[in-house]
């Protein structure tokens, strides 16, 4: 058959499914192909009219539509059973819908005490028809194992639908966080950071990982298993945020290094979070509303600039507090204010020695001689963490990232000359944007934010984020390199309170009670009761579906599930 020939695709249908009688086959339009272009029309139309294309129309089109089953045919009560079996399983879909949103416990002290089966006993005061069916002895669908495949299927369902908007923002950072659940068992928690097309900042769950072991290779494979099952790419990733254990912030082996070899955008961010400190000082701030008014203005008022400024200027105070002139007056003072007190005299604690992993060399350890001696080491190791989280926290490579990006707008809006910052944003991200068209954006950018107010300032990317924001789609069109430089800046993380969160998920679900739980429902759980705006907009008629086709016994029970089935029988919800 030539390329320039056309085939009936009905008759195809027909003749591949055998059922085109012989003496009426056109092999013009079934084998050879017809190619007599000049009569076109006239031969199109008596094919139309022909014994061969009718035959096939009827066969193919008309008789799927308006005859049933063979089986219904033959027997009208499997109709009726098919239909009352679909019904009642979308109760059961309904139920463990409602039962995941809500993060509550499907199963009970026993199968008929559990909260899935009194739901159902509940739902079926309004028809009586559904208890009837509960009670037959095959194909009611309730068991742990269907529990479990409708629920994958429904946080699959989710996934997909988080992944599309992933895909869609373009730019994501992976958040990773390690605990050990009620069953001491480790469970990695993988989330992800990125910014819609409205600039709005989403950080979504997307699964726990049950791992061996916590070091770095194994984490670093459970990461690339996740971005692979989200249809995501590395080469995307903008940003990662990680706590500063080793395994993940290993200089040569961990987590952030060996992503980087993958992704080398992927600016790591330590997730310096200390809960005790960070608890006292929400206390300290929140019983005093002029300390949360200074916490407001110090907010409103800084940028990564001046922070950096500010965090070099405390961890120089911090050093020049580490000599021995300045521990002796505060030793003195403190020792003093102690006999005012009448508080006895310290003592030095029991002298232990330290794990052999820690020692360095082979002479003989050193313990203080005096209670002064021991104190004074306490008071030096306190400064020197202190100066180096300082240190580390403002010069690791995302912060480094996001100030000079801050800098470029800040300065661009000011018409400050910003050659440094141009060459750093084309050096990192030549590939993600344009340099020239940015560059010819700046005025309008400047024009839009500003327009004829010369008294408004921006002093830190918050102002400019939430005047870029504000703009009209066609508006954020002209700056369209600007926009992409803010979805940048955006989804490097600082902190990974959404992993954190995640544990407290899983701290509801899988509790002492139900410690036996599966993996693979601890996530579909976690998902759903996670997204559960997602989880409450289902489409619960395409769940039906894919759980009645995934086996023939299925196939024959169910038939294939409408809306009307999700009507049926007193159903409230309908998606």
């Amino acid at each position: 058959m030539f390329s320039d020939t056309v085939l009936c695709h009905t008759c195809l249908l027909a003749e591949k499914e055998q059922k085109l009688n012989a003496k009426y086959k056109e092999s013009a339009f079934l084998q050879d192909g017809f190619s007599n272009w000049k009569k076109a029309r006239e031969k199109f139309r008596d094919h139309q009219m022909s014994q061969c294309h009718k035959m096939a129309v009827e066969n193919v089109i008309v008789l799927p539509k308006t005859c049933s089953d063979i089986g219904e045919m033959l027997d009208m009560t499997l109709g009726e059973e098919k239909k009352e079996s679909r019904v009642n399983m979308a109760k059961i879909i309904e139920n463990l819908q409602f039962l995941s949103r809500q993060g509550l416990a499907l199963q009970g002290h026993s199968d008929e005490e559990s909260n899935f089966i009194q739901l159902y006993h509940l739902r079926a005061k309004d028809n009586s028809k559904m208890i009837e069916w509960l009670k037959k002895k095959t194909n009611k669908y309730v068991t742990h194992d269907v529990q479990n495949e409708i629920l994958e299927v429904m946080a699959l369902q989710v996934l997909r639908d988080v992944a599309s908007c992933i895909r869609n923002g373009r730019y994501f950072s992976i958040l990773a966080d390690e605990c050990t659940d009620v069953a001491n068992k480790e469970q990695l928690t993988i989330c992800i950071r990125w910014i819609d097309d409205n600039l709005e900042l989403h950080e979504d769950f997307i699964g726990f990982y049950e791992i061996p072991t916590i070091n770095a290779d194994t984490i670093v494979l459970a990461i690339k298993d996740a971005i692979i099952r989200m249809n995501l790419t590395l080469a995307n990733c903008r940003g990662q945020c990680y706590d500063a254990g080793g395994p993940m912030a290993g200089s040569r082996r961990g987590v952030a290094e060996q992503i980087l070899k993958d992704a080398p955008k992927a600016l790591p961010w330590a997730c310096l979070k200390f809960g005790n400190i960070t608890y006292e000082i929400c206390k300290l701030i929140k019983f005093s509303p002029k300390r949360q008014g200074l916490l407001e203005k110090i907010k409103a008022d800084i940028n990564l600039e001046r922070g950096q400024q500010n965090a070099k200027l405390v961890a120089g105070v911090l050093d020049k507090m580490r000599n021995d002139g300045n521990f002796d007056k505060i030793y003195e003072e403190v020792h003093r204010k102690a006999m005012e007190l009448n508080i006895s005299e310290p003592q030095i604690p029991r002298q232990k020695r330290a794990p052999k992993r820690f020692e360095v060399g082979t002479g003989e350890p050193s313990f203080p001689s005096s209670p002064k001696e021991f104190y004074r080491r306490q008071y030096f190791e306190v400064l020197d963490l202190a100066i180096n989280a300082i240190n580390r926290r403002f010069d690791q490579p995302g912060f480094q990232a996001y100030r000079h990006m801050e800098d470029f707008l800040l300065k661009s809006l000011r018409e400050e000359d910003t050659p440094d910052e141009l060459k750093y944003l084309a050096d990192k991200y030549g590939d993600d944007l344009d340099i020239l068209s940015l560059k010819a954006q700046l005025p309008i950018l400047n024009g839009l934010l500003r327009g004829d107010s010369e008294d408004r300032h921006f002093e830190c990317f918050n102002d400019i984020y939430l005047a870029v924001k504000q703009l009209k789609e066609p508006q954020r069109c002209l700056i369209s390199e600007v926009i992409i430089s803010v979805k940048l800046l955006l989804v490097n993380p600082s902190t990974n309170a959404v992993g954190e969160r995640s544990f407290s998920t899983a701290r509801r679900l899988k509790t002492w009670l139900r410690s036996t739980m599966n993996q693979s429902r601890v996530n579909s759980l976690a998902v759903l009761h996670i997204h559960k705006e997602r989880t409450a907009s289902l489409d619960l008629v395409s769940i039906a579906n894919d759980f009645a086709q995934k086996n023939d016994r299925r196939k024959v029970k169910l038939g294939v599930f409408t809306e009307h089935d999700f009507f049926a029988g007193g159903s409230c919800s309908h998606h």
